[in-house]
């Protein structure tokens, strides 16, 4: 299948297959092309999985303009298209952004400390939901991945 898919988009570097779920679904063979700032799944080979024939080929070029947005907005949000560099300098700015978020915090815990509330007044009603609800987050995602395995067999090679 990976020899089907090559020949059929040879600058295409495969990085993924995805299996179907369905008998009736393809194979997807996703992965990097010589294209800025684009997903992986923007570049895609679907084959048939009886035979390897080639039914379809997805180029992130080709694209509509709607759907080559959706693909590099991913790309711009987390940083990774330009390597190492690129990823420290987003996180030096969500770094910043998130200090930023806590002085606005403070500035305006010491305007309203001038009048002594108290914490809870200072929160409010809401704000004692929001944190009741951060709690309960942090609680149920601490038990769903302390609980979770991977699997004993791998369907798909790692490329």
């Amino acid at each position: 299948m990976v020899n089907a898919a090559q020949s059929a988009f040879p600058s295409l570097q495969i990085r993924a297959i995805q299996y179907p779920s369905k008998a009736n679904k393809p194979v997807v063979v996703l992965g990097d092309n010589d294209d800025i700032l684009v997903r992986l799944r923007a570049n895609k080979v679907y084959l048939d999985p009886a035979s390897a024939d080639v039914l379809a080929i997805q180029k992130a070029a080709d694209l509509p303009i709607v759907a080559r947005i959706k693909d590099t907005a991913d790309s711009l949000h987390f940083g990774n298209f330009a390597g190492l560099g690129t990823k420290l300098i987003w996180a030096v700015f969500g770094c910043l952004m998130t200090c930023i978020c806590m002085a606005g915090l403070y500035m305006n815990w010491l305007r309203v400390k001038r009048k002594q509330p108290s914490l809870l007044q200072w929160f409010g009603i809401m704000g004692a939901v929001s944190v009741l609800l951060v709690c309960c987050s942090l609680l149920l995602t601490t038990q769903t991945f302390s609980v979770r395995q991977a699997p004993a067999k791998l369907y798909s090679p790692v490329l």
